[in-house]
């Protein structure tokens, strides 16, 4: 294999890997940060629920997948 076709194989391979931060625990992290970076004049129980907030950030995602067996009626 060359030089350059190891590169192209080595940017494809890099460049796919943030894709995986987009399941749940993506969606934590962002929603966490996201809920701490809201103004003061926001309800203190919506600051202090960050860790519930993010937890039913993933739930759309979940709803999408007909295969769970409670959620085909949905």
């Amino acid at each position: 294999m060359g030089t350059r076709c190891r590169a192209i194989v080595v940017v494809l391979l890099l460049a796919a890997a943030p894709a995986w931060g987009w399941w749940a625990d993506g969606h934590g992290v962002l929603t966490r940060a996201a809920v701490r970076a809201t103004p003061e004049m926001l309800p203190a129980f919506f600051r202090e629920g960050a860790d519930l907030v993010a937890h039913c950030a993933y739930d759309p995602d979940v709803i999408k997948l007909r295969d769970v067996p409670g959620l085909r009626r949905t």
